[in-house]
């Protein structure tokens, strides 16, 4: 990972800058390898955007299920399950 692309520095950026990020990085690696010359540094620093971006993607999904599940159980209906998560229950002993 590039110094100007460390964590704490890739957290910080908005979804915006991140993609600019991503579009530019492609340009370079295909540069690169037009020049048939080592973009693996350059491949490293785009997964590690795109690693973010996904993160950012799935983390919203399960804040908008657990929004719809948790407006779902105040309204006096049961959670809607997405199968994802069950709890065994317990033998009694």
């Amino acid at each position: 990972m590039s110094e100007n692309l460390k964590p704490e520095i890739i957290t910080a950026m908005s979804d915006e800058e991140l993609r600019r990020r991503m579009d530019t990085l492609e340009w370079k690696i295909n540069q690169e390898r037009r020049k048939q010359r080592d973009s693996k540094y350059l491949e490293v620093d785009f997964c590690y955007l795109y690693r973010e971006l996904e993160f950012r993607r799935l983390r919203s999904q399960v804040h908008a299920e657990y929004i719809r599940n948790l407006s779902s159980h105040s309204s006096g209906r049961p959670p809607k399950s997405t199968g994802k998560f069950h709890r065994t229950p317990i033998a009694a002993h």
